[in-house]
C-alpha cells in the first residue's frame, strides 16, 4: 500500500520502521520540527513534504503519528476524499476525523513506544476502527505492518483502555522509579526486589490481580502503614502516592480474618 506519514516522534518512527519493513511505500512525510523530520526521513528514505497541504489526495493512508493536541491544526490543512486519514492516538475518538476524508479510521498500537528503544518483537497488540470498508482495509494493513494482533474497539473502548495502559504502565513504571530511588538512597541494589516485581506479571498468566493482592493495605495493617508514612514525610508526593493506593486497596477487601459488616 502507499501511505503520507505525519510526524516525528516515537510513534512516527515506529511507523517508518514497520511499514519500510512490510515493503509499503511512503510519497511523504512532513513534521513540525525540520531537524527531526530530516533524521527520520534520512534513515528511511521517506520523500519530505514541504507542507500538508502539498500532500494530493491519492495514497491509501495518510497516518497522523502526532500529539493528541496536534490533530486538529493538521488535518484542517489536509484535503481529501479517498485516502484513508488514520490517527494512532489512544484517547481521542475516530469522529475528531469526520468531514476530513470519506474514509477514516484508528490504529493505537497498545505498547510503549520509544524510538531510542524500538521493540524488536511484535507480540504486542493494535486496537482498530474504521468507518467504511475501505478504511478497515487500510487500517488492517497499517495495524499488521506493526504487530501480530489486531482487536476492533470503539472510541470508548479504545479510551478506557488508554486509562488502563496509563495506570498499568506509566504510574506502574513511576512506582518503580520510586523504588529505585529508594533502593539508591538505602546502597541496596534494586535487582534484590526484581524477583517481587515480576511475580504480578506472572500471577497475571493464571490468576486476577485482585485475587492475589497482598501487603499491608490488604490486611489493613494500619501500624505498619503509619510507620511508613512517617518514613516518607520528607517525600510529601510519594506519601499522596501511599495513602491513595492503601485507600483504594482497603476499600476493596475487608480486615483479614474479620467478618464483613
Amino acid at each position: 500500500m502507499t501511505y503520507a506519514l505525519f510526524g516525528t516522534g516515537n510513534m512516527a518512527w515506529l511507523l517508518a520502521t514497520r511499514m519500510t519493513a512490510a515493503g509499503h511505500i511512503c510519497v511523504g512525510a512532513w513534521g513540525r520540527n525540520a531537524e527531526a523530520m530530516n533524521a527520520l526521513c534520512d534513515a528511511y528514505y521517506l520523500p519530505r513534504l514541504a507542507a500538508p497541504e502539498q500532500l494530493n489526495d491519492g495514497p491509501d493512508a495518510v497516518i497522523l503519528a502526532l500529539s493528541d493536541d496536534a490533530i486538529p491544526s493538521i488535518i484542517s490543512r489536509l484535503s481529501l476524499r479517498y485516502s484513508t486519514l488514520i490517527h494512532t492516538a489512544g484517547s481521542v475518538p475516530l469522529s475528531l476525523l469526520e468531514g476530513h476524508s470519506n474514509h477514516i479510521g484508528v490504529v493505537w498500537p497498545v505498547y510503549s513506544i520509544r524510538k531510542d528503544s524500538l521493540p524488536a518483537h511484535r507480540s504486542f497488540a493494535a486496537l482498530i476502527e474504521a468507518n467504511t470498508p475501505v478504511a478497515k482495509i487500510a487500517v488492517r494493513e497499517v495495524a499488521k505492518a506493526i504487530c501480530d494482533q489486531q482487536y476492533e474497539a470503539g472510541s470508548e473502548q479504545r479510551a478506557w483502555m488508554h486509562v488502563a495502559a496509563v495506570m498499568g504502565n506509566n504510574f506502574v513504571n513511576h512506582l518503580l522509579g520510586i523504588a529505585a530511588s529508594i533502593s539508591a538512597t538505602q546502597e541496596v541494589p534494586l535487582s534484590i526486589l526484581q524477583p517481587l516485581l515480576e511475580q504480578p506479571l506472572q500471577d497475571m498468566r493464571t490468576k486476577q490481580p485482585f485475587e492475589v493482592q497482598t501487603g499491608p493495605a490488604r490486611r489493613h495493617d494500619s501500624a505498619s502503614m503509619q510507620r511508613q508514612l512517617d518514613m516518607l514525610a520528607t517525600k510529601p508526593e510519594w506519601q499522596e502516592l501511599y495513602r491513595a493506593a492503601s485507600a483504594s486497596i482497603m476499600k476493596l477487601y475487608k480486615p483479614i480474618g474479620k467478618p464483613a459488616s
